[in-house]
């Protein structure tokens, strides 16, 4: 389990997944992470955790992919 702690994915307190990828999303200007998760979370809109080395930062299920296929961030 302490294994799982690092980058974990939190949901009601328990760790339930950890991430596969993460980072800055430049042109979307947040901070993106990926995870597999248990099928009753991946509704958009659920709200997580994530435990980035001990520190709880919140996470919301994505309905899409991010991206901005117009480039609109990019040429601003």
């Amino acid at each position: 389990m302490r294994a799982l702690r690092r980058r974990a994915v939190i949901a009601d307190g328990k760790a339930v997944s950890r991430l596969r990828s993460a980072g800055y999303g430049y042109t979307m200007g947040k901070n993106i992470a990926l995870a597999y998760l248990p099928l009753e979370l991946v509704n958009p809109g659920t709200r997580l955790q994530i435990d980035s080395f001990g520190q709880m930062v919140p996470a919301e299920v994505q309905a899409a992919a991010l991206d901005d296929p117009a480039g609109t961030r990019v040429r601003a």
